[in-house]
């Protein structure tokens, strides 16, 4: 039972992966590919969610009887200053970091930014209570999060699981492939599984699919 989930995601992510190649490509689905596919998904979808799993083990009603804080009392104090500074703080840690998102490549990197991004998750969420509880939006709040996390992760995750950039192997395929051929842009991988790799190359202004075996890789 355990094992059907990652390899019920892992046959998800491989379809969508190969149907945005072509839909002519499913055919070179990898059966032998949906556990090592599914179980790096799976871990990377648990990630963020270790982080905010604190926030979410208590009962959300409890933030609605907390008696310290009126509902009609929307008005600033010195905490609420604290908060804001905070969240100023969070969001230039984001901002700074915001290239990094953009080059992600490593799950130091992806671990490092989930941290930022739970940093300001929180500093939102506090400074907003008042408001989030008084109109009764902490659930609607939390579940934004929860499908942000699960979008940035799925997003990193192909970055970083599809990487081949520190992989030599892959660049001396595309340079022999280079060699047979002039192309118009340089060749570049767009999926491979245990069995094909799935190439983008464009000739004429004509782009089209390359298939090579993931044995190519091994050619002296």
């Amino acid at each position: 039972m355990i094992a059907i989930i990652p390899t019920a995601l892992g046959g998800i992510w491989q379809l969508i992966k190969l149907s945005l190649i072509s839909s002519s490509v499913i055919h070179f689905f990898s059966i032998s590919q949906l556990i090592a596919d599914g179980l790096s998904i799976f871990f990377y979808i648990l990630f963020p969610f270790t982080l905010i799993s604190p926030m979410l083990v208590n009962n959300v009603n409890d933030l609605y009887t907390i008696k310290k804080i009126k509902d009609t009392d929307l008005s600033l104090d010195t905490s609420d200053i604290f908060k804001f500074l905070g969240l100023v703080f969070a969001i230039i840690l984001v901002v700074m970091k915001f290239n990094q998102f953009i080059r992600l490549d490593s799950f130091e990197k992806l671990s490092g930014l989930m941290l930022l991004f739970q940093i300001l998750f929180l500093s939102v969420f506090f400074f907003l209570f008042k408001i989030l509880r008084k109109y009764h939006l902490i659930e609607i709040y939390f579940v934004f999060w929860v499908l942000t996390c699960l979008i940035f992760t799925l997003y990193s995750f192909n970055r970083i699981y599809e990487n081949t950039d520190n992989i030599e192997n892959f660049d001396v395929l595309i340079k022999n492939i280079e060699k047979k051929d002039c192309y118009s842009k340089e060749p570049k991988v767009l999926y491979f599984n245990d069995k094909y790799i799935f190439i983008e190359i464009e000739k004429k202004q004509q782009k089209s699919i390359l298939i090579k075996k993931i044995d190519d890789l091994f050619v002296d």
